[in-house]
């Protein structure tokens, strides 16, 4: 009996899952959000492959 409360766990975890992403993908992208871009300049990161790009366009 376990295993079946097991398997029932699992699959409505999954069934939340997909339900999630298929919300997610359904939802419209807010307004003044379409075309956002990172902001490189406060990131500490210094091996972030966004910010080595943005470095290498502006020394072209």
């Amino acid at each position: 009996m376990k295993i079946i409360y097991a398997i029932g766990i699992v699959v409505v975890l999954i069934g939340i899952y997909v339900l999630g992403l298929t919300l997610n993908k359904n939802t419209p992208v807010p307004e003044g959000c379409e075309n956002l871009k990172p902001e490189c300049d406060s990131c500490g990161i210094q091996t972030c492959i966004v910010r080595n790009q943005n470095k290498n366009k502006g020394e072209e």
